[in-house]
């Protein structure tokens, strides 16, 4: 995922496998499966991360930009309804989910997720305030989070961290910078990422390598989801679950599957 500083647009780990690392430019290289049109004249297999890498690097891409929004919430969290527990102090009791569906072809393939994030400045992210914690997701699979505590709690898919509610209801909640922010492949070196402290209004910033990138899109074609989540969690407070409305624009190159 790279970012960009173009004119705002929008109102929005265990070590990744050696099959997975950088497959090349987007535009790929010469190709003999390839006609004289520039398309391939027979389909890649999906069948692993590093096949939609291949794909990437080959197929003939499209690129669509999306504006994505995510609607503020005021708190608190909707504590003891449904499964939610009972608001108790210093743990995770209570959260609201929210979902963006990105609107691409239902065969689209995707290669690459660019934010645009609307500032002018290589400093500039998604500029957010959130109470207590919150998971970024993407076909529910985490890109970053306020809490890499919370984290490590989850069950994963392959390399992938997935949300999962009761796998961190009830767990001990780290305030302010007892908790340590996290993205996806930072730790192996395949993303840059900074992540804004709780109840600060800061920004949150992300750069994916290529790597994740194909993991997530391998996940996606899996799961048949497309979708940016954004969860926030608390523990008793009236502001819990609250954070501002934030939006970006998400430029994606895909391919259809043939």
């Amino acid at each position: 995922m790279r970012h960009s500083t173009r004119a705002p647009r929008a109102a929005l780990a265990a070590a990744l496998p050696v099959q997975a690392l950088l497959f090349g430019a987007l535009g790929g290289c010469a190709d003999p499966d390839r006609d004289d049109s520039g398309a391939a004249s027979k389909p890649h297999p999906l069948d692993t991360p590093a096949d939609v890498g291949d794909a990437c690097a080959t197929e003939r891409i499209e690129t669509v930009s999306i504006a994505v929004q995510i609607d503020g919430q005021a708190g608190p969290c909707p504590f003891g309804v449904e499964d939610n527990a009972p608001p108790t102090d210093a743990q995770i009791s209570g959260r609201i989910e929210q979902r963006f569906e990105l609107s691409l072809p239902a065969d689209a393939v995707v290669c690459d997720l660019d934010f645009v994030y609307g500032g002018v400045g290589d400093e500039d992210g998604v500029p957010m305030r959130y109470d207590d914690q919150f998971f970024f997701t993407f076909g529910g699979a985490l890109l970053a989070a306020s809490d890499a505590a919370l984290v490590a709690a989850l069950p994963k898919q392959g390399v992938l961290p997935i949300y999962d509610w009761p796998a961190v209801r009830g767990a001990e909640l780290n305030f302010f910078d007892a908790a340590v922010g996290w993205c996806l492949g930072e730790t192996e070196g395949l993303s840059t990422c900074e992540i804004p402290t709780a109840e600060v209004e800061g920004a949150l910033k992300l750069d994916f390598s290529q790597a994740v990138i194909n993991e997530l899109s391998y996940r996606a074609i899996v799961e048949d989801r497309l979708d940016f989540g954004f969860v926030t969690m608390g523990d008793n407070d009236s502001t819990d679950c609250s954070h501002d409305p934030f939006g970006f624009t998400i430029a994606v190159p895909f391919f259809r599957r043939r």
